[in-house]
């Protein structure tokens, strides 16, 4: 009877310990993330998503509707690029990111095309550095009515 007992009680603790490490390998393994972590890129835009002049100029741009991101995420401006050769000279780069929401990019088109087309591709990081969500936000700087985004696309913070 002792034996039987004891072998039951072996029983019930080596299940109550393996089912502890079960639960601490699987907490260990979630990432916390809040409610609107998922859809949260969904809500940026840019201050300017037409550029009307063609003047070679800077123009400064920030990304809205992500003031709130909350539980320790970040924004950042991952790359930005465009479907025209990137300038040389004084006139290069197209684009510089000044910090995690906002940037510079450069009023100019090519003469013989339809207008410019930038994508700027923004990230939500976690505490640990990894991807939430991210969006590509497009600004362009026609000739005429809408330019069309082209291949092949180009780094617009690498001079030509």
């Amino acid at each position: 009877m002792t034996t039987e007992l004891l072998t039951i009680g072996l029983s019930r603790w080596t299940l109550a310990i393996g089912l502890l490490a079960a639960l601490v390998l699987t907490l260990g393994g979630l990432q916390t993330r809040s409610a609107n972590a998922e859809t949260v890129c969904s809500n940026a835009s840019l201050s300017v998503d037409v550029i009307t002049k063609n003047n070679k100029k800077y123009v400064p741009i920030d990304v809205q509707g992500m003031s709130d991101l909350g539980d320790g995420l970040t924004l950042d401006i991952f790359s930005i690029y465009q479907d025209e050769l990137v300038g040389t000279g004084k006139f290069a780069p197209d684009a510089i990111i000044l910090g995690p929401d906002g940037f510079v990019i450069r009023a100019e088109r090519d003469a013989k095309g339809d207008g410019r087309v930038y994508g700027v591709i923004i990230r939500v990081l976690d505490s640990n550095d990894v991807t939430i969500c991210s969006e590509s936000l497009p600004v362009s700087v026609p000739k005429g009515n809408h330019p069309a985004s082209g291949t092949p696309q180009y780094n617009s913070t690498v001079p030509g």
